[in-house]
C-alpha cells in the first residue's frame, strides 16, 4: 500500500492549490462589480450618433 504521509501531503498541496484558485475567481468576481458601468447617456448617444449617420449615408 502506498504511504499515506504523502498521500495526505499531496492532497494538502491540491487543497492549497484549489483554495488560491478559489481566492483569485472572488477577487476577479469583486473587482468586475466595483468597476463602474457606463451610464445609459452614453450609449443613447452612440446609438444617435450611429443613426445620424447611416441617414446622411441614405439620403
Amino acid at each position: 500500500m502506498e504511504n499515506p504521509d504523502i498521500l495526505f501531503k499531496i492532497a494538502e498541496a491540491r487543497r492549497n492549490e484549489l483554495m488560491k484558485e478559489a481566492e483569485n475567481y472572488r477577487l476577479a468576481l469583486q473587482a468586475k462589480k466595483s468597476r463602474p458601468s457606463e451610464p445609459p447617456i452614453t450609449w443613447a448617444l452612440v446609438g444617435i450618433t450611429f443613426a445620424a449617420v447611416i441617414i446622411g449615408l441614405v439620403v
